[in-house]
């Protein structure tokens, strides 16, 4: 079984005068990652209720590699997610990649990844990662405000295959969709 949880980065900052790659998260950025990363450790001591499952047991979800968007909103959210789960800030690998990705982009870094991982945290941006989730899960509902993953949004999904096979196959066995605004 493999894990593939997607993370958008936090709300940022419109606010400065810097380049799109260099614009930092707003405070409620930085709050919504960590909030996102507490909800997660939560999750990951007790079990998804609801959430992934194996058989009759709950999956407990655990990232064994984190790849991150190098642009300094997505590497700021990495780092407040990490700090909150307990997962070396200073293990968050960069990928370029990542950065106004599209989903062959995206499952090219996937691909890349080796065997012995069973779950990946990728942290970037839309238009790309609501791409890759559609793409995993076409028959998703679109909620309301047309947005599958607003900032600090987490989805994870279960999938049955390799990394390495992701271009080919896609089976889903189970989702779920984790916005800030609904944490408990």
């Amino acid at each position: 079984m493999k894990q593939l949880l997607l993370l958008r980065h936090g709300k940022s900052d419109w606010n400065t005068h810097c380049s799109d790659f260099e614009r930092p998260l707003k405070k409620r950025g930085k709050r919504n990652a960590k909030e996102m990363g507490l909800w997660f450790r939560r999750g990951f001591r007790r079990g998804f209720r609801g959430g992934l499952k194996e058989g009759d047991r709950e999956q407990r979800l655990f990232p064994d590699i984190l790849i991150c968007s190098p642009a300094k909103r997505a590497l700021n959210t990495a780092e407040e997610f990490s700090k909150a789960i307990d997962y070396p800030t200073e293990l968050i690998r960069t990928d370029d990649r990542i950065y106004d990705a599209e989903v062959m982009d995206l499952l090219q870094v996937i691909s890349e990844v080796g065997g012995a991982h069973s779950c990946i945290l990728l942290v970037g941006h839309n238009p790309g990662l609501d791409e890759l989730l559609e793409f995993f899960v076409p028959d998703i509902k679109i909620p309301d405000d047309g947005k599958l993953l607003p900032t600090a949004t987490m989805a994870c999904i279960q999938l049955s295959q390799s990394w390495q096979t992701l271009k080919h196959d896609h089976k889903v066995l189970n989702y779920f969709i984790q916005r800030p605004k609904d944490l408990p």
